[in-house]
């Protein structure tokens, strides 16, 4: 009697450690997921006219198609007919600004398109909006400072401070909540950008500066023609990365070094140089081994439970 109780309490020990390990390797680095749901119609399909996804009003939600986002909902006129009008997700379109600007409407194309972003479940089903005086790559093209007053401001110091801001936004003139992040590229369809060096801090008195929902980051990367970039921006206009991302530092990817940090204008410095953990390594479930038991452990517990559990009364 004695030696069945020990059988059922050892057998009842391995479930008990084999349920364990089955939760707890399941908790090892979650991957959570970020989709946005966007709508993504026509009110022209072949020229035929598509009630359902107007210019002027709301989609009918009822009969419109919503499909999943890494990106950014967008609703944009097209460059040959201004009434049309399509809406989707940026992820699934070519050439668009990287980064991508803050969430509003702008003018592009030598202003033969007006593109509205927003980053919402949902949110482009609205009526097509109107932009204003900023074309949708200009922030690369660091020239919106006149649009948004931060022309002719100045800094505050010299290159190498990664914290001082252009006066215009560090006295106030700022989203509440949200990181200030530098948003430039070094190089930009064949036209070097001499404010937003590669090995060296930002030109602080001309390069953009804007609001961040995610983290500052700068990483390199090289164009069409091999030729080595530096990019920067906010990490919530990116898809594809790590989720969640890593803790503040610099990492290898790819081919690429990926810098992230949390503060106002952080990204402004040269590009730093990374270790040897990779920018997504604290994903892989493998990463920290010591956590978790071998294998063979799981396999000894099943071995040992079923027996015993089933052994003559």
């Amino acid at each position: 009697m004695n030696m069945n109780k020990f059988r059922l309490s050892f057998a009842a020990f391995c479930v008990c450690e084999l349920l364990s390990i089955v939760f707890a390797e399941g908790s090892v680095a979650p991957v959570t997921s970020n989709v946005t749901q966007c709508w993504e119609c026509s009110n022209d399909v072949h020229g035929v006219y598509n009630a359902q996804c107007p210019i002027n009003a709301s989609v009918d939600e009822s009969r419109a198609f919503q499909g999943p986002c890494s990106g950014k909902c967008f609703t944009r006129t097209d460059s040959t007919d201004t009434k049309v009008v399509n809406r989707g997700c940026t992820s699934g379109q070519w050439g668009l600004p990287s980064p991508l600007p803050p969430d509003g409407c702008y003018m592009w194309e030598a202003k033969s398109q007006v593109w509205c972003l927003c980053g919402g479940d949902g949110c482009n089903s609205v009526k097509m909006g109107e932009a204003g005086n900023v074309t949708f790559e200009q922030h690369v093209q660091h020239t919106a400072n006149q649009a948004t007053g931060q022309g002719g401001q100045g800094g505050q110091g010299g290159q190498g401070n990664d914290t001082v801001l252009p006066p215009s936004l560090s006295s106030g003139n700022r989203t509440s909540g949200q990181l200030l992040c530098w948003q430039c590229l070094s190089d930009f369809k064949g036209q070097h950008y001499s404010q937003c060096p590669l090995h060296e801090a930002v030109n602080v008195r001309t390069a953009y500066i804007g609001n961040c929902t995610g983290r500052c980051f700068m990483h390199n990367t090289t164009d069409n023609t091999g030729l080595e970039i530096m990019v920067r921006g906010c990490t919530g206009s990116q898809w594809g990365l790590p989720d969640p991302l890593p803790a503040d530092g610099c990492y290898p990817w790819y081919s690429e070094t990926w810098c992230v940090c949390s503060t106002d204008g952080c990204n402004g410095v040269a590009l730093g140089t990374p270790g040897s953990v990779e920018f997504d390594f604290h994903l892989h479930r493998d990463s920290n081994p010591a956590q978790l038991p071998a294998r063979s452990t799981l396999l000894w517990l099943l071995a040992l439970a079923i027996p015993l559990y089933l052994w003559p009364q």
